[in-house]
């Protein structure tokens, strides 16, 4: 099945693509988070731009309170610097320690503060625990070392920060792949829902929806308002989950109305179904118009001017302006009512035109508003009716030439055949006449049997052919018919596999014309089936409906269309060496319509399949004798009188393969 049809495959990819999208965004969020936030391309954390942001922001606290511990020491503090010297306090020294090694020194290197216990010499004992890697900052003469300890043995920020650096350096590679699986995934379900917009299955071409009739400035204006809806959500005081269900609403209105564009495009209707194109047409149409248009145009605006004066005038208290203004209003309505009813007129003519109904199809004079749409309706009924009798009497003087030739081919013929059989019973010894006379004699036959089946094609063609409808054993006739040709299907090793049911299956035809009917489709798979393969031949009774096919491998390829192989003078073999005349199966299609049946060709490669539909019909009842009338004298009936005799109908015959 061509995906591109298939509606299962377009739900499902626009589905997956929604849940690519959503993917791609989560795993761009995280890769985000890891790689920019947490910095995870750098080797360690303290490289990191988010560790000097927390390192620094420590060290501008120590600073600070050196500034305040060295101003308490010379003025004294005020309660609200007391206040902040408390809080910086009870930051820089945390109960449970730091993982931070700092030492505040003053302008001649004397420690002033530091989180180092019992350390002699600062900053010795700071290369000592940071390993060498440490900052030092100064401000208003004082010193500060500041670096991360080697051993991480509390928890604070710097422990924090490092196991969420650690986890980013973990899952940012898959982060990253994440993201970009997601971006392939949807770019490539992306570009086959666009490959596919339009298609459906069973429609040729590009299939438009009612979304696509909708102006194309319309949709074009809702992608605008949703992409703008989508842009200010960031700028709202909504929760993540509400910012990202709305988000996710827009795209999808967004995907709907991009798709409906695409289809307009693929279609060539982008322009054709904007607001634009309408205006542009109707302009077309008012200039192409002019003189209509400007007649209407003059008319409203006449109407409206005198209308307008009218009822100036009864605003002023003028009688007659009430009268006209009455008068004119209800002119104006019986006018259009006329129009109404002769455009309902119009209307009714075309639909009897497409009935069938030609010639002259409506007066002219009742519908003096659209006389002159009548008139050519009147000429194309007259112009129409006249082209069917011309094809009608085409057609029956080829079905009577065909039949007079036929006829008088057929005297000729005859005598030809007459005297070949003569020659067969002369005695001639010459094996090359022998042989002259036996081609002659096939030849003849054959071109009577071609004789034969044109006079059949014209009369069933013409109608010209009698139907005897009657209740038949549909069964019975074809296990006849396999009979006649199996000998000729064993010589070619074709088997014949018949699957019939094993109760009577009667339908109502004419025994003669289902004969005829079931003779050509055995002599077809007994001419063009291949050699050694089965001819499966299948009777089935579905509800109301009797069913038979026939089914056969063709010998040679079927590059042809079923309906053109029911056409008259077409044959399956492209070579013509076989003894067909090409008129059988057209013959077939016209005798079952005929019987009220149907027939039907499928072609699969080189399986060639006819189907037949029938109406199932109920037995014929058996013939019942009527009672005899009980004598007025009980005694006087002898029990030695013969019985009466029954009077019943006769329930008719299956009919019998005609003798050959």
């Amino acid at each position: 099945m061509n995906l591109k049809n298939s509606l299962f495959a377009k739900v499902s990819a626009f589905c997956l693509l929604i849940v690519g999208i959503l993917g791609g965004i989560l795993t761009f969020a995280l890769t985000y988070e890891f790689y920019v936030v947490q910095g995870a391309y750098e080797q360690v954390f303290a490289d990191t731009s988010r560790y000097y942001g927390f390192l620094y922001g420590d060290a501008s606290n120590i600073l600070d309170y050196g500034e305040l511990l060295e101003k308490s020491e010379s003025e004294g503090l005020t309660a609200e610097e007391q206040e902040e010297a408390d809080y910086l306090l009870s930051s820089l020294f945390p109960p449970a320690g730091s993982n931070i090694a700092w030492a505040l020194l003053d302008a001649d290197g004397a420690c002033l503060l530091t989180n180092m216990d019992g350390a002699a010499d600062p900053v010795k004992e700071i290369r000592s625990l940071t390993g060498g890697r440490f900052e030092q900052l100064q401000r208003n003469g004082q010193y500060l070392l500041i670096g991360p300890r080697q051993t991480v043995t509390v928890n604070d920020w710097y422990s924090a920060e490092l196991a969420s650096f650690e986890t980013a350096q973990k899952w940012g590679p898959v982060a990253l792949f994440g993201t970009g699986a997601c971006l392939l995934l949807s770019i490539a379900l992306f570009a086959y829902l666009v490959a596919a917009a339009g298609h459906k299955a069973g429609v040729e071409g590009i299939a438009l929806n009612p979304l696509d009739r909708i102006w194309t400035e319309v949709i074009l204006g809702g992608i605008v308002l949703l992409v703008a809806a989508g842009i200010s959500l960031f700028e709202s005081y909504m929760s993540y989950f509400e910012i990202a269900a709305l988000l996710l609403l827009f795209f999808i209105g967004l995907l709907i109305l991009f798709f409906s564009l695409i289809r307009r495009a693929k279609a060539k209707m982008l322009f054709k179904t904007s607001f634009i194109c309408l205006l542009a047409r109707l302009f077309g149409i008012i200039f192409r118009h002019l003189r209509i248009a400007a007649r209407i145009l003059g008319f409203l605006i006449a109407y409206a001017l005198l209308q307008f004066l009218l009822v100036l005038g009864m605003t002023s208290g003028i009688a007659i302006a009430v009268f006209f203004f009455i008068t004119t209003n209800v002119a104006l309505f019986i006018v259009v009512c006329l129009g109404f009813i002769q455009y309902h007129q119009i209307c009714k003519a075309t639909e009897r035109m497409a009935a069938g109904e030609l010639g002259t199809l409506i007066d002219e004079n009742t519908v003096p508003f659209f006389h002159h749409i009548a008139h050519n309706l009147n000429r194309t009924g007259e112009a129409m009716h006249i082209a069917v009798q011309k094809a009608t009497q085409s057609e029956r003087m080829k079905t009577e030439l065909i039949t007079n030739v036929s006829h008088d081919i057929k005297t000729p013929l005859t005598s030809i055949i007459s005297y070949v059989g003569l020659l067969h019973t002369t005695d001639i010894r010459d094996p090359k006449a022998l042989e002259y006379i036996d081609v002659l004699d096939r030849k003849s036959r054959r071109l009577g049997q071609l004789m034969a089946d044109l006079v059949d094609a014209s009369k069933v063609t013409s109608g010209n052919i009698a139907v005897n409808m009657e209740v038949i054993n549909l069964g019975e006739l074809v296990k006849q018919a396999g009979g006649e040709f199996e000998s000729r299907l064993e010589e070619r090793g074709i088997q014949l596999i018949s699957k019939l049911p094993e109760t009577p299956v009667f339908i109502y035809a004419d025994g003669r014309h289902m004969w005829r009917v079931l003779d050509n489709l055995f002599g077809n798979a007994a001419k063009y089936a291949l050699d050694g393969t089965r001819v499966y031949v299948d009777l089935a009774v579905i509800g109301r409906d009797v069913i038979l096919s026939v089914k056969n491998i063709s010998r040679d390829p079927l590059n042809i269309q079923p309906e053109e192989l029911m056409e008259r003078f077409v044959r399956g073999d492209e070579s013509r060496n076989t003894e067909g005349s090409g008129l059988g199966l057209s013959i077939a299609r016209s005798l079952m319509e005929l019987q009220g049946g149907t027939m039907n060709i499928q072609i699969d490669g080189d399986l060639f399949k006819v189907i037949l539909g029938l109406h199932l019909v109920d037995p014929p009842a058996p013939p019942q004798a009527e009672e005899a009338p009980a004598p007025e004298d009980p005694g006087a009936a002898s029990q030695d009188a013969p019985p009466p005799k029954g009077k019943g109908r006769k329930a008719p015959p299956s009919p019998q393969a005609p003798a050959s």
